[in-house]
């Protein structure tokens, strides 16, 4: 595969699942939040330095794949996506250490027995 480009506005608004693996995307531009039914992002092994802006914005999004880029920073909103529930992020930069869900961390005497998170 051998696309180097992507304008989101140019796909169907009712898509489902988008597939760009293996392909040499070094950024998608904002406009993921145009495809509300968005539940499938993969854009592993390619070549991109950032996530799209408005990637949180994409609130059924289930599944993203993005291992293999060149990713240095990974938002913190997106761990905040309210049906995200699978996230492949390795092989990039910025995985060299592991997303900190909360600063501080939190630690065992934060919680107490029968108290709900």
């Amino acid at each position: 595969n051998k696309l180097s480009s992507l304008e989101p506005s140019h796909l169907p608004r009712s898509l489902r699942a988008l597939i760009l693996t293996s392909n040499r995307l070094s950024s998608i531009p904002p406009g993921l939040s145009g495809l509300p039914n968005l539940l499938k992002l993969m854009v592993a092994q390619n070549r991109l330095e950032s996530l799209p802006a408005d990637l949180h914005e994409c609130k059924k999004l289930e599944l993203l794949r993005a291992a293999n880029n060149h990713l240095t920073h990974i938002p913190p909103s997106l761990w905040a996506m309210p049906a995200l529930a699978w996230v492949a992020l390795s092989g990039s930069p910025a995985m060299a250490q592991p997303p900190r869900l909360r600063d501080p961390p939190l630690k065992m005497d934060d919680f107490e027995v029968g108290a709900q998170i």
